[in-house]
């Protein structure tokens, strides 16, 4: 780590690897990047895995506090099931979907036990 001039101020660029997965049960929202284009008139019901790579910054702020900034892009797996509304009905259609894209963002306060 390196100080910037005249600021008690430390920067640190990091990369990582991520991870995600999980299930999903959504109805009546409309989900960005084209996931549910009709999520809004059906109900999805399934699960996801994926992952990807991350870029990242980090600030010393103080001896034993410190903020960091992350983003990343990867792949995203979905099954999923789709059904006519919100709790009813009988399944409608079965399939998967790809996604390729932003997978995280994120903001850390970190605080350093030692």
């Amino acid at each position: 780590m390196r100080p910037i001039k005249g600021i008690n101020l430390y920067l640190r660029h990091f990369f990582g690897v991520h991870g995600l997965g999980g299930e999903y049960n959504i109805a009546k929202v409309k989900l960005p990047f084209g996931l549910a284009k009709d999520g809004k008139d059906y109900r999805y019901d399934g699960s996801y895995v994926g992952g990807g790579v991350s870029y990242g910054y980090q600030w010393m702020l103080a001896r034993k506090w410190s903020l960091e900034a992350t983003v990343g892009v990867g792949y995203v797996r979905f099954n999923y099931d789709k059904y006519p509304c919100y709790d009813c009905g009988q399944r409608l259609e079965s399939g998967n979907k790809n996604y390729f894209g932003p997978t995280k963002v994120g903001i850390n306060l970190i605080f350093v036990i030692n």
